[in-house]
C-alpha cells in the first residue's frame, strides 16, 4: 500500500481497518472547534489566470503538437521574424 492520506471521523475511518491491518500508522487528532480552519480555501487567483487563459485560447485553431519541435527550432534560427 503506497502512503496515503484518510480524514474523517473515528467511526468513517474505521471501514478501512480491514486494509490497514500490518501497516503503520501515523495518526493526528484534530479539534472539533477548527474542523473550518483545515479547510482548503480554492486558489482564486490561479482560476482567474486559467480561466483568462481559456477565453484567450478560445477563438483559437487547434494543433495536435506534431510539430511542436519543428516550430520551436525555426523561431530559434530567426524564422519566425524572416531573419
Amino acid at each position: 500500500m503506497e502512503s496515503s492520506i484518510i480524514e474523517g471521523t473515528w467511526e468513517e475511518i474505521q471501514r478501512y481497518g480491514s486494509r490497514l491491518i500490518g501497516h503503520r500508522l501515523r495518526v493526528t487528532v484534530l479539534d472539533k472547534e477548527n474542523d473550518d480552519a483545515n479547510e482548503v480555501e480554492p486558489n482564486r487567483k490561479m482560476q482567474e489566470a486559467m480561466e483568462k487563459i481559456k477565453a484567450k485560447q478560445e477563438h483559437m485553431r487547434f494543433t495536435d503538437g506534431s510539430k511542436t519541435q519543428e516550430i520551436l527550432r525555426d523561431g530559434r534560427d530567426g524564422g519566425m521574424f524572416d531573419e
